[in-house]
């Protein structure tokens, strides 16, 4: 018997959000999804694995933390314009005024 995954399964395998596997089931460039109940989909396991297989490299690559956004290089504040670490003080001390 072909094992079915839920949303969640296929979503955490494939490392897509639960709206791209929808979105691209509907337009064709997913596996379609299998309808278990009036509200629950599913989708057939060797379906999805054989996409994983059949998808370019680049595209798999690791996936972000959830929740985490994205810093800079060195994870704190972006150097001034031309590439000067902010005053101290605030940006008026440089210019002598208080």
């Amino acid at each position: 018997m072909e094992q079915i995954l839920k949303l969640s399964e296929v979503a955490k395998l494939t490392r897509l959000s639960r709206a791209t596997v929808y979105r691209a089931s509907r337009n064709g460039s997913f596996p379609a999804a299998v309808r278990l109940s009036q509200r629950v989909m599913g989708w057939r396991r060797s379906d999805v694995e054989q996409w994983l297989q059949t998808r370019p490299k680049w595209i798999s690559g690791p996936a972000r933390s959830p929740g985490r956004k994205r810093r800079g290089a060195s994870g704190g504040e972006a150097p001034a314009p031309g590439g000067e670490a902010p005053a101290p003080g605030g940006p008026l001390a440089a210019l002598g005024a208080e």
